[in-house]
């Protein structure tokens, strides 16, 4: 079936608030029309991204019969973006989904956990699909709050589990070398790069075509996994051959909102970077790390191993989340796991290849619900 993807003020979506630990939270709801949804998805963006990277899946979602919820995620758009990176922890962040899950969650689907004497029937929950960092949140999610969660689908990203050994960033690159952009992300370049205090909303625009793979009149990219952003290639890099300029304008809009404040009021623009917010992800590992250490003791010998099915999808010309990351993955899912890698396609998967990540979701989304998986 022809999906029409949303477009930025679409009539087909509200837009919602959410209070949760002193932070608002902006997100898109889309609901399917006629009898009550079959249950609800919540999915996540990745980094430099929007709820809007979600637009040609929302409305496929909604046709399926399901409630589909759509955050900006904790530094992005209309969301509040504290400026302390301790703010961005995964563990924080899964707590805030867990509000979200809690808040617009569905509590038709059965539970996995219905044997456990302290889980009530009425416990809310959502299937989770995820891009991206979006996607090492939705894991966090999963891990931290496994009652809340049917569900998971993965672009991406395979899960890492927890471990006992305290990292930071240094040391995370060192047991993963592609991985080396994201000490160059976490360093302030990027932020100064777009014009530091007084962001140029031009350098955002030059910084989001490129990451949407516009390339310079060279046909180079910007991006690299071994350095980062090249800034130097920024200003001259030409327009995304996936995202159109239209949507390109809407994202730099959403990223010049002030929203450190109150979410509602976002009239004022150039009172912080716009993306300090969403590089504080990468400023989080040994924190994420000593986060998790515990749990991890706890996991003991045998290891961490979801209750839930999941599915991950690779992109086959993903520079840095290569599909052979994802070997292996299937002991870490007690209730089976369901792998993918989609051809010829680049790490922006839902705007790259829209049709077969709509339908790869529809179909483990249909196989989740019938209990087939």
């Amino acid at each position: 079936m022809e999906i029409k993807a949303l477009a930025p003020n679409d009539s087909r979506v509200e837009h919602r608030f959410m209070s949760v630990a002193g932070l608002t939270y902006h997100y898109m709801l889309a609901k399917p029309e006629g009898d009550k949804p079959v249950g609800t998805i919540l999915l996540l963006h990745g980094w430099p991204d929007l709820s809007m990277g979600w637009r040609y899946q929302v409305t496929y979602l909604t046709s399926l019969g399901l409630k589909v919820v759509v955050p900006d995620m904790l530094g992005y758009g209309k969301t509040s973006a504290p400026n302390e990176p301790s703010e961005y922890t995964l563990k924080k962040m899964s707590n805030h989904m867990a509000a979200l899950i809690e808040l617009e969650g569905d509590t038709g689907l059965p539970s996995r956990h219905a044997d456990d004497p302290s889980h009530s029937p009425t416990t809310p929950k959502a299937i989770l699909a995820a891009h991206d960092w979006g996607a090492q949140l939705a894991w966090r999610v999963a891990m931290w709050h496994p009652k809340l969660v049917h569900a998971i689908a993965s672009f991406c990203v395979p899960f890492i589990p927890p471990s006992s050994e305290v990292l930071d960033a240094k040391a995370l690159v060192e047991k993963m070398p592609n991985f080396r952009y994201q000490l160059y992300l976490a360093s302030g370049a990027v932020e100064e790069a777009v014009g530091g205090t007084s962001p140029d909303p031009r350098k955002v625009a030059a910084f989001l075509h490129g990451n949407f793979g516009g390339t310079t009149p060279e046909n180079e990219p910007i991006f690299s996994a071994e350095h980062g952003i090249h800034v130097d290639k920024m200003l001259s890099v030409r327009e995304s051959p996936l995202a159109s300029a239209e949507m390109v304008d809407h994202y730099v809009q959403q990223y010049m909102l002030n929203t450190v404040g109150t979410a509602e009021t976002v009239s004022d623009m150039g009172t912080r970077n716009p993306l300090t917010g969403p590089c504080n992800w990468y400023r989080t590992h040994e924190l994420n790390s000593r986060d998790e250490a515990s749990f991890a003791a706890d996991c003991g010998t045998i290891g961490f191993q979801f209750p839930m099915p999941a599915m991950i999808v690779m992109a086959e010309n993903d520079v840095v989340l290569r599909p052979e990351l994802a070997d292996e993955q299937e002991v870490f899912f007690a209730a089976g796991l369901k792998k993918e890698v989609v051809g010829g396609c680049s790490h922006w998967v839902l705007i790259h290849r829209p049709d077969e990540a709509n339908r790869l979701l529809g179909e483990f989304i249909s196989s989740v619900l019938d209990g087939k998986h």
